[in-house]
């Protein structure tokens, strides 16, 4: 299944699951009409950051370890994947790991074990016979040479795919658990849940804590969902986060 995207720049009434604008009637910036006065104002902006990062002591190291620049990534691909319902709409964007899940096993069977529909299902792969040590690993399942996925992006690079490879082995992991008290569909939903509850600790209690660093934004964003957990909420991904604040993470490859 493809990653669906609605744009809606100009409507003050944005399509549940698309893209839009957070403030579709604020105006960019433009310099003034004195000559030059776009490229005095950028120098100025280059020069103040230049200056910050030649003060800072450390620069050539970050304290946040190289792994959590693809968490970022990941995170980024389940936010921004919107997947179609049977009545063509578009859920709105959540951290839910639909962009792992798809529709489920009724929806998106290629991607589940046929043994046992509450499991995802693998294909095991060994490493190229001219290294010295082969080893096995796992990957998606295969229809010939293309891999079988609910968002293709999660499989743009090998830190990525393992990284959703690992949650799913996460889900798999909770359905043995919990297969003496569930069956069916309603195991597959009860090992999903704890997948995605996993998940969002992860990010919310980690990955948040690590790229924010007055935390008591992260506090009020959960005490004002632990106020009103049914509270109104974005019906779509605003470009000003998905385009422009949470692109911070591409800076963080090193």
């Amino acid at each position: 299944m493809q990653t669906h995207y609605q744009s809606n720049p100009h409507s003050n009434a944005p399509l549940v699951g698309g893209t839009s604008k957070l403030f579709p009637k604020l105006q960019p910036w433009k310099p003034d009409n004195s000559p030059g006065s776009g490229r005095v104002y950028l120098e100025t902006f280059v020069n103040k950051w230049s200056s910050l990062y030649d003060a800072h002591e450390n620069r050539t190291e970050s304290n946040m370890p190289a792994g959590y620049t693809y968490l970022g990534q990941l995170i980024s691909h389940d936010l921004s994947f919107r997947r179609s319902s049977a009545m063509g709409d578009f859920l709105p964007p959540a951290l839910d790991l639909s962009s792992i899940y798809g529709g489920g096993p009724k929806v998106n069977p290629m991607i589940y074990d046929t043994t046992n529909g509450a499991k995802f299902r693998f294909k095991r792969q060994r490493t190229s016979s001219h290294v010295q040590v082969e080893h096995c690993f796992y990957d998606f399942p295969h229809f010939g040479r293309t891999p079988l996925l609910i968002d293709m992006r999660n499989d743009e690079h090998i830190i990525l795919s393992q990284l959703q490879i690992a949650l799913m082995h996460l889900h798999n992991k909770f359905v043995d658990q919990l297969q003496h008290q569930y069956n069916g569909i309603t195991l597959f939903e009860a090992a999903r849940k704890l997948a995605v509850w996993h998940f969002q600790y992860v990010v919310v209690n980690d990955f948040l804590d690590r790229i924010i660093h007055d935390k008591t934004l992260i506090n009020n964003v959960i005490q004002k969902f632990r106020d009103d957990p049914n509270g109104q909420r974005l019906e779509f991904l605003p470009l000003e986060f998905s385009s422009a604040a949470f692109r911070f993470g591409h800076s963080q490859i090193k």
